[in-house]
């Protein structure tokens, strides 16, 4: 809001991608109706008051590690994200997914009978998906992990009074499983939710300029 007075934005769209879903849905909690226009959830992380039934195993050993040895988990994820990053953009795995993004690309191309402009590098899904989360090291990924993965995100999800919620998942997302998210979509008033059949947390960026437009329509 702050940022929003001191540049002189009367009013603005809020996008909460990943991690940054609950941060939007709390902008539609928190913040005046008059200064946003429109509030979208693409890929959202779920609200674990859902339960964890359809947690994978290693997230919930994830959670129980943040909380009671953050200190070690910092140290073991930003190991980990160093190994998985020189794995994935070494020579053979490189070439690999290079080949499965261009093949995806055209698949939809075909799909849709147009031509589509050239998806995203692996080096610019690397980025996005890799090195921002630890752009500023493993200390602020443990800490989110800790906010992420509570059941109080400081507001009930049956308290959030904004008009047309829009929120864009898909169906084989394992990171956040459509079930929690659905049952999120039940509890807020006002909420659509977007599932789509064959989409993983990382396929559904092809859907992400879609989601854009219908947010600023």
């Amino acid at each position: 809001m702050e940022f929003a007075q001191a540049h002189e934005i009367p009013k603005f769209s809020v996008f909460g991608l990943s991690g940054g879903g609950p941060f939007a849905l709390a902008c539609a909690y928190a913040l005046p109706k008059r200064t946003v226009t429109s509030v979208g959830l693409f890929a959202t992380a779920p609200h674990w008051a859902a339960g964890t039934k359809h947690v994978e195993y290693y997230r919930r050993v994830f959670k129980v590690w943040a909380n009671y040895s953050p200190s070690t988990l910092r140290g073991a994820l930003y190991m980990l994200y160093l190994s998985i990053r020189w794995v994935v953009l070494s020579g053979p795995v490189s070439r690999r997914l290079n080949k499965w993004l261009e093949a995806e690309r055209k698949k939809e191309e075909a799909e849709r009978e147009e031509s589509k402009p050239k998806s995203m590098s692996l080096e610019e899904l690397v980025d996005m998906v890799l090195d921002e989360p630890f752009r500023q090291g493993a200390d602020a990924a443990v800490h989110e992990m800790n906010l992420l993965t509570s059941k109080d995100w400081g507001f009930e999800l049956e308290k959030v009074d904004y008009d047309d919620i829009q929120m864009w998942h898909g169906k084989k997302d394992t990171n956040a499983p459509i079930q929690m998210i659905r049952y999120m979509a039940e509890r807020i008033r006002g909420s659509e939710l977007h599932e789509f059949e064959d989409e993983t947390h990382y396929t559904m960026y092809k859907h992400f300029e879609t989601a854009l437009r219908k947010l600023v329509e």
